[in-house]
Protein backbone atom coordinates (compact mmCIF):
# COMPACT_ATOMS: atom_id res chain seq x y z
CA UNK A 1 0.00 0.00 0.00
CA UNK A 2 1.09 3.26 -0.85
CA UNK A 3 1.23 5.63 2.04
CA UNK A 4 2.76 8.63 0.73
CA UNK A 5 -0.69 10.12 -0.49
CA UNK A 6 -1.79 9.77 2.72
CA UNK A 7 0.82 11.98 4.72
CA UNK A 8 -0.32 14.73 3.00
CA UNK A 9 -3.91 14.17 3.00
CA UNK A 10 -4.52 13.13 6.86
CA UNK A 11 -3.08 16.55 7.81
CA UNK A 12 -5.29 18.37 5.94
CA UNK A 13 -8.31 16.43 6.25
CA UNK A 14 -7.28 16.96 10.11
CA UNK A 15 -7.20 20.45 9.75
CA UNK A 16 -10.61 20.56 8.10
CA UNK A 17 -11.81 18.93 10.49
CA UNK A 18 -10.90 21.16 12.80
CA UNK A 19 -11.77 24.16 11.20
CA UNK A 20 -15.72 22.78 10.97
CA UNK A 21 -15.84 21.70 14.75
CA UNK A 22 -14.78 25.25 15.17
CA UNK A 23 -17.13 26.28 13.45
CA UNK A 24 -20.34 24.06 14.85
CA UNK A 25 -18.94 24.75 19.00
CA UNK A 26 -19.52 28.05 18.34
CA UNK A 27 -22.38 28.44 17.01
CA UNK A 28 -23.62 25.65 19.72
CA UNK A 29 -22.31 28.12 22.15
CA UNK A 30 -23.89 31.21 20.65
CA UNK A 31 -27.27 29.92 19.41
CA UNK A 32 -30.21 31.38 20.95
CA UNK A 33 -32.52 29.34 19.05
CA UNK A 34 -35.61 27.46 20.90
CA UNK A 35 -33.88 24.41 20.35
CA UNK A 36 -30.49 25.19 21.96
CA UNK A 37 -32.50 27.27 24.92
CA UNK A 38 -34.93 24.26 25.98
CA UNK A 39 -34.11 20.89 24.51
CA UNK A 40 -30.50 21.01 24.61
CA UNK A 41 -29.56 23.08 27.57
CA UNK A 42 -27.82 20.38 29.20
CA UNK A 43 -25.67 19.43 26.24
CA UNK A 44 -24.88 23.04 25.58
CA UNK A 45 -24.06 23.46 29.31
CA UNK A 46 -21.59 20.48 29.39
CA UNK A 47 -19.79 22.11 26.29
CA UNK A 48 -19.32 25.23 27.57
CA UNK A 49 -17.51 24.21 30.78
CA UNK A 50 -15.49 21.73 28.16
CA UNK A 51 -14.85 24.44 26.31
CA UNK A 52 -13.80 27.22 29.21
CA UNK A 53 -11.55 24.36 30.35
CA UNK A 54 -9.74 23.32 27.01
CA UNK A 55 -11.61 24.63 24.07
CA UNK A 56 -8.40 23.80 21.80
CA UNK A 57 -8.21 20.49 23.54
CA UNK A 58 -11.75 20.10 23.08
CA UNK A 59 -11.61 20.59 19.40
CA UNK A 60 -8.70 18.09 19.05
CA UNK A 61 -10.41 15.39 20.36
CA UNK A 62 -13.52 15.72 18.45
CA UNK A 63 -11.78 16.21 15.15
CA UNK A 64 -9.99 13.06 16.24
CA UNK A 65 -12.49 11.40 16.74
CA UNK A 66 -14.55 11.97 13.57
CA UNK A 67 -11.74 11.14 11.01
CA UNK A 68 -11.19 8.14 12.61
CA UNK A 69 -15.30 7.35 12.37
CA UNK A 70 -14.53 8.00 8.33
CA UNK A 71 -11.67 6.60 8.47
CA UNK A 72 -12.83 2.77 9.84
CA UNK A 73 -16.42 3.36 8.16
CA UNK A 74 -15.00 3.29 4.67
CA UNK A 75 -13.52 -0.14 4.32
CA UNK A 76 -16.32 -1.54 6.41
CA UNK A 77 -18.85 -0.04 3.68
CA UNK A 78 -16.71 -1.26 0.89
CA UNK A 79 -15.33 1.85 -0.29
CA UNK A 80 -11.35 1.28 -0.97
CA UNK A 81 -10.92 5.15 -1.91
CA UNK A 82 -12.86 8.07 -1.55
CA UNK A 83 -12.74 10.34 -4.46
CA UNK A 84 -14.20 13.30 -2.91
CA UNK A 85 -11.26 13.45 -0.79
CA UNK A 86 -8.56 12.82 -3.42
CA UNK A 87 -6.67 14.98 -5.04
CA UNK A 88 -6.73 13.22 -8.46
CA UNK A 89 -10.35 12.60 -10.44
CA UNK A 90 -12.03 9.28 -9.93
CA UNK A 91 -11.08 6.95 -12.41
CA UNK A 92 -13.43 3.61 -12.96
CA UNK A 93 -12.61 0.32 -13.89
CA UNK A 94 -15.27 -1.77 -15.46
CA UNK A 95 -14.82 -5.24 -13.82
CA UNK A 96 -13.56 -8.00 -15.77
CA UNK A 97 -17.28 -9.25 -16.61
CA UNK A 98 -17.86 -5.66 -18.42
CA UNK A 99 -15.15 -5.62 -20.60
CA UNK A 100 -16.07 -4.91 -24.59
CA UNK A 101 -16.71 -8.88 -25.16
CA UNK A 102 -19.96 -9.83 -24.37
CA UNK A 103 -20.87 -10.99 -21.00
CA UNK A 104 -22.95 -13.61 -20.29
CA UNK A 105 -24.74 -11.67 -17.60
CA UNK A 106 -25.37 -7.79 -17.37
CA UNK A 107 -22.83 -5.31 -16.01
CA UNK A 108 -24.01 -4.34 -12.04
CA UNK A 109 -24.47 -0.03 -12.63
CA UNK A 110 -22.83 1.99 -10.07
Amino acid sequence: MNTSALKTFAPAVRRQLMEAVTRKLDFALTAQTPDYLTTFAPQVAALRKLAAADRSGLIERVAYTWFNRFASWTPAAGIRSVPAFSRQPAQRRPSPSCSSSPAPEPCPRN
